[in-house]
């Protein structure tokens, strides 16, 4: 699997560019069936009625574990010590970077529009944010439909 990630050409994230980290790393956990680990639908199963079902999810969390640590530079991996699953380890990192560039992504958007009109094209402010809700990731749905 780290052949793989590498062989890709999955630059290890080193606290920056995270939105194009995080699209890599998602589609190398989609390949693997591991996304759903990260993303709730796929919770530990009670270990007193399917100890089967609760050793295959352990195996599969830490496959996910390791894709993911394994695609971080080692100064953003001391604050993955102390979690325990590949979920934690993944809010971890949007808690930390999202936001950031989301807010980059935005003024990015705004930049471009304000040299758009410097050369004659002028886009509407109705314009610059549907592009910016069109854009959004899905947990932002319930905003979008506002």
């Amino acid at each position: 699997m780290l052949k793989e990630i590498f062989g890709r050409g999955i630059t290890k994230f080193n606290g920056t560019d995270y939105l194009t980290w995080k699209f890599e790393v998602m589609q190398m956990l989609m390949v693997h069936g591991l996304d759903d680990l990260i993303d709730d639908s796929r919770p530990r199963p009670d270990g007193e009625r399917n100890v089967p079902a609760v050793k295959a999810w352990v195996k599969n969390n830490a496959k996910a574990m390791s894709l993911i640590s394994s695609a971080i530079e080692k100064r953003q991996l001391q604050s993955m010590i102390t979690c325990t699953t590949a979920k934690q380890m993944w809010d971890n990192l949007q808690s930390m970077y999202e936001q950031r560039s989301s807010s980059k992504y935005v003024t990015a958007i705004q930049n471009l529009a304000s040299q758009l009109k410097d050369v004659g094209e002028v886009i509407s402010e109705i314009d610059i944010m549907a592009n910016i809700l069109g854009t959004l990731p899905p947990k932002y749905n319930a905003l979008v439909t506002a």
